[in-house]
């Protein structure tokens, strides 16, 4: 499993992406703000999505704007204190 972690401009800490065994070869995607605190779970529907996740997140995409398991968008609160922890 891997783990990415998404740092703004001035290298401030904004999320981190945590690959998590779920249901077989298909994994989950946890997204955690500097404290801890889960943001959202992205679960793929198929291996060829898993795989088309894993890429953007290999290639340093943000999350930021994506869909989440339960369709709502996801939204990565930027310039908070709470994010410039870690």
């Amino acid at each position: 499993m891997q783990t990415w972690i998404k740092r703004d401009n001035n290298d401030w800490f904004l999320y981190e992406v945590n690959e998590v065994a779920m249901d077989g070869d298909l994994h989950e995607f946890m997204i955690r703000d500097a404290n801890g605190n889960i943001l959202a779970m992205i679960r793929p529907d198929n291996l060829k999505d898993q795989s088309q996740l894993i890429d953007h997140l290999n290639n340093g995409k943000s999350v930021d704007g994506w869909k989440d398991s339960k369709g709502n968008t996801i939204f990565i609160p930027i310039g908070e204190e709470g994010n410039h922890d870690a």
